[in-house]
């Protein structure tokens, strides 16, 4: 039987610069908040393994420790986990998301739309894959990649029902805190759902641990997570004027999601128009 739910549970966690060591452990102790609400998907945010490192000593391979570590966690637990980090590759950089399930490694996606601070040191993405997790269809939009239409339009082109958005925001115009991150998103991402026909799960960095601790240095993050549906609609949202950490669980109807995929719209037609299994024909059009 299709699964008809996909609970989803995103962490708007702080990370340390370069501090991989303390990074895996703020995972796992997340992480097993997160089990607590029986969860099919985790998400966490943009570089929450590494941070925003440019060396390539301080970044990490897939097959390093760490990742190998989080992969081992979503074995044992049976969960679909995804975490973000600069990896390094072939003597190369990328901005890279990483999601491991019950079988091992499901697969990476690397962040195409670079900010300019990115692309003096990190290689762009090229491809646009979609994975199989947890009984969806997932792809994958960091940040920037979110903050284009055609990401979105082209992953579901390519059969995504649901779009895993990780982000490291500062937002000062938006007031630099979660609900400022809620507004931002909100401006944008109700016409993406809609017109994409997928439902968003999008969390970013956070500023400041979940409870104050004593010598704590904030960072410029401003935190936020939220789910929407594939109308645009808000189905659990992380706000108010703080930039902590934050976990938001939310259960995304995939028996809606597909009804609307296959039928709300005759024209939405991604497996016959934009897929076709024998490309496009120079001079076909119109025949």
């Amino acid at each position: 039987m299709p699964r008809k739910n996909l609970r989803v549970a995103l962490v708007s966690m702080k990370h340390i610069l370069g501090d991989v060591d303390f990074n895996l452990k703020h995972h796992r102790m997340w992480f097993e908040r997160c089990l607590k609400h029986k969860p099919d998907f985790i998400g966490f945010p943009e570089f929450s393994l590494t941070g925003w490192v440019e060396k390539k000593e301080q970044a990490l391979g897939l097959n390093s420790a760490p990742v190998k570590e989080i992969e081992s966690w979503a074995k044992k637990r049976r969960v679909c986990v995804a975490t973000c980090l600069v990896e390094k590759r072939g003597g190369r950089l990328y901005n890279a998301c990483v999601i491991a399930g019950p079988k091992g490694r499901i697969g990476v996606m690397r962040k195409i739309n670079l900010v300019s601070s990115e692309a003096r040191h990190y290689e762009a993405g090229r491809e646009f894959p979609v994975f199989d997790v947890a009984g969806c269809k997932m792809g994958v939009n960091t940040c920037a990649d979110a903050t284009r239409y055609e990401m979105m339009r082209v992953l579901s082109f390519r059969g995504a029902e649901v779009i895993f958005a990780p982000h490291a925001n500062s937002l000062k115009p938006y007031g630099n805190s979660r609900a400022g991150w809620v507004k931002w998103r909100m401006e944008t991402w109700p016409f993406f759902a809609r017109h994409s026909r997928v439902a968003i799960a999008g969390c970013s960095c956070a500023g400041l641990f979940g409870k104050p601790r004593e010598g704590e240095e904030e960072t410029k993050y401003c935190g936020g997570a939220m789910v929407m549906d594939w109308e645009g609609k808000p189905v659990k949202r992380a706000g108010g004027k703080t930039k902590r950490e934050t976990l938001i669980v939310a259960d995304i109807d995939l028996a809606d999601l597909r009804e609307a995929r296959k039928n709300h719209d005759p024209e939405f037609r991604p497996d016959i128009v934009y897929n076709r299994p024998t490309g496009w024909v120079l001079g076909s059009c119109g025949k």
